[in-house]
């Protein structure tokens, strides 16, 4: 069982609303949306993201297949929901997400305050977010830590931060002191990806408009264009980590 099959197990699927915040890739909501037309198709979810362009509209569709008459896809701050009514939502997915969140201070707290907004007191809010990756003998794993934190050192250079991996006990912290209680958690090991490809080659392209973008000297522009080539070709041959994740599963502390 993946860890979206894990975060999905158990949950009822009749009559529905569920927010995916934020949709990304779209790799969790397929399996959201496949759960919903397995249970019948009575339920909706709705897919926020800040940055979505038309191409990742029509990657996310093509992939979701049939199932994506169940998905709608809307291009919003998921730390301002304010559209949407209080208690309206049955479950919320936040997968993968908090570490671009943690980029900005204060994100993360505020995602979360709309959702225990928006979740009724039967809902759950289910997050996922990645343990950071740490060197090693493995080529493939070091090949993600190279990666990521080369897109890291990239945005540094913008003035920017790419992204934060927050610690579990802090983000259990976080949603304990918003008043969600912790009903279910576990931890995925990290792992060799099936098919980094996709995932490298979208790395590659972002990471050389930044960096054309950067006021540094040709040779440095020049080096770190390398390192990315360099990147692409090991993993072509190792592959690349997929990160070690937690998952923790909360619902709305009850009102004594």
């Amino acid at each position: 069982m993946n860890i979206y099959e894990y975060n999905i197990a158990g949950l009822h699927f009749d009559n529905k609303m569920i927010f995916d915040c934020a949709i990304g890739a779209g790799e969790a909501t397929y399996y959201w949306a496949k759960a919903l037309h397995d249970a019948g198709g009575s339920s909706r979810l709705i897919g926020f993201d800040i940055d979505l362009t038309k191409e990742d509209l029509v990657r996310i569709t093509s992939n979701l297949g049939e199932y994506h008459q169940y998905v709608a896809i809307r291009q919003e701050d998921i730390t301002d929901l304010r559209a949407y009514q209080n208690g309206s939502v049955d479950y919320i997915n936040c997968d993968d997400t908090l570490v671009f969140l943690a980029a900005k201070v204060g994100n993360i707290e505020s995602a979360f305050r709309e959702f225990h907004r928006l979740l009724n007191d039967d809902g759950y809010l289910i997050v996922n977010s990645e343990i950071p990756v740490s060197w090693d003998s493995e080529k493939y794993t070091q090949n993600q830590y190279r990666r990521w934190n080369l897109a890291k050192a990239i945005y540094g250079l913008k003035g920017c931060i790419w992204a934060a991996e927050p610690e579990k006990a802090d983000v259990v912290k976080i949603l304990q002191a918003i008043g969600f209680e912790l009903v279910q958690e576990k931890e995925f090991e990290r792992h060799n990806q099936d098919n980094p490809i996709p995932c490298i080659e979208e790395w590659g392209h972002l990471m050389r408009a930044e960096i054309q973008e950067l006021h540094i000297s040709e040779a440095l522009r020049e080096s770190l264009n390398t390192e990315i080539q360099e990147i692409e070709s090991s993993v072509r041959i190792y592959g690349m980590a997929c990160p070690g994740y937690y998952s923790l599963r909360c619902k709305k502390k009850v009102a004594v």
